[in-house]
């Protein structure tokens, strides 16, 4: 439970970064657009439940079990 909650709370923080980057690029633009990315970070804080797909920001645990493993091996 405690490594679900520590995944949602990367994946927030990096849409929220993403976001303030993009809000940099977007000046010209009208405030909605702003506004709707902020909106789907809220919904997602919402709706905390994630859909596991081949492509994601986020690696799965499998993923990172694999990645990890294999950095370790190498430094020896």
């Amino acid at each position: 439970m405690m490594e679900w909650l520590i995944t949602l709370q990367i994946q927030i923080s990096i849409a929220v970064v993403a976001i303030l980057l993009l809000r940099q690029v977007m000046k010209k633009l009208p405030k909605v657009y702003s506004y709707v990315l902020w909106l789907l970070v809220f919904a997602r804080l919402l709706v905390p439940v994630s859909i596991e797909t081949r492509f994601s920001f986020m690696p799965s645990q499998q993923q990172r079990d694999v990645f990890v493993a294999e950095v370790l091996e190498n430094l020896d």
